[in-house]
């Protein structure tokens, strides 16, 4: 499991069309690939969910366990 500092670095360094999964702990919820990145390191999702720098998912009603990690085979 990654930490903090360690998602972030990686988040850094994502490009649009990187695949990427969400997770809800460490259980696979979807996996989708990045549409883009915003101005302040946002990750915007071609499934339209919208995540902060370091992995957490950005919005009001969103559930608030998933994250974005690496794809793990």
């Amino acid at each position: 499991m990654m930490n903090e500092a360690q998602a972030t670095e990686w988040i850094a360094s994502l490009k649009p069309g990187d695949k990427i999964g969400v997770y809800s702990g460490s259980q696979l919820v979807m996996e989708t690939s990045v549409d883009r990145k915003t101005s302040s390191g946002r990750v915007v999702c071609q499934t339209g969910a919208v995540f902060l720098p370091n992995g957490e998912i950005f919005g009001k009603f969103s559930d608030k366990s998933r994250r974005i990690r690496p794809l793990v085979a």
